[in-house]
């Protein structure tokens, strides 16, 4: 009897999808993260070159001289991160559109 359900178990794997074995990156993916790490390596030189570290005010608050669009990307990324959309998924999935909702209002908020 047991043989029976191992020939069920084996005749079920083979009509299921077939995942690929090979976990190599191809050249687009390489292209992408290359492009992504120099131009944050590049924001973040660009950032520390431009602000007078020599006092609290520089170091701290960029010497008060930093522009839009570095604050709002600090900002986001402090406070996005993988958990934070996997918990999404779920808050909505229990939720409903609420969660969606309330997210939306922060972002008019901030």
């Amino acid at each position: 009897m047991s043989g029976e359900i191992s020939i069920q178990t084996s005749a079920m794997a083979s009509n299921s999808t077939a995942v690929p074995s090979s976990t190599s990156l191809a050249p687009p993916d390489i292209a992408v993260l290359v492009v992504y790490f120099v131009f944050i390596l590049g924001v973040g030189l660009w950032s520390m070159f431009r602000t007078n570290r020599g006092n609290v005010d520089g170091y701290f608050l960029a010497g008060r001289d930093m522009v839009w669009w570095a604050v709002g990307a600090s900002l986001f990324s402090s406070n996005v991160g993988s958990g934070h959309f996997v918990g999404l998924a779920g808050s909505g999935a229990a939720g409903g559109i609420a969660v969606g909702g309330y997210e939306w209002n922060g972002m008019i908020v901030v």
